[in-house]
């Protein structure tokens, strides 16, 4: 599963880069968890950030120190980078469909990508990615999970 991460692409995208856009940091931590989850990778993209803007080194879990994902942003279980982000900038988490474990419907919704969208109040600090799931039961795809400091409010 872990051939091919340096086939999976960092899309970026131009923003003005102005006092108002400018990048601020927000660390992404993919928590370890039990199991084969672990091993599979979510790739990273930002949107809305300065052209040739990329993330960090991502720091590895022991385990997975081998492991490098070229210019690629690719978390496993245990891995955390810190990214650059704009207020409205975008950071999205898929799987490409050659990557996904088997036993799951390569094209099941579930695995489009999922995106978080910063606003000013969320642009910096910690955000935890995690697998979708509904109890024990692993859907397929990633799901962002802010702290609860930083949630926007429900509301129109």
């Amino acid at each position: 599963m872990r051939v091919g991460l340096a086939a999976a692409l960092v899309l970026l995208t131009v923003a003005p880069a102005d006092a108002e856009t400018a990048a601020r940091k927000i660390e992404i931590v993919r928590p370890a968890s039990k199991g084969a989850m672990n091993s599979v990778p979510a790739v990273i993209t930002l949107r809305g950030a300065p052209q040739g803007t990329a993330c960090q080194e991502v720091v590895r879990a022991p385990e997975n120190r081998a492991l490098t994902g070229g210019k690629t942003t690719v978390l496993l279980g245990g891995d955390r980078v810190v990214c650059p982000v704009v207020p409205d900038g975008t950071i999205e988490a898929f799987t490409p469909r050659a990557m996904r474990p088997s036993g799951f419907t390569p094209d099941a919704a579930a695995w489009d990508a999922t995106r978080l969208t910063l606003r000013k109040a969320t642009s910096t600090g910690q955000v935890t990615l995690l697998p979708k799931t509904k109890g024990s039961t692993f859907l397929g795809g990633w799901r962002f999970s802010e702290p609860a400091a930083t949630k926007r409010p429900a509301g129109p």
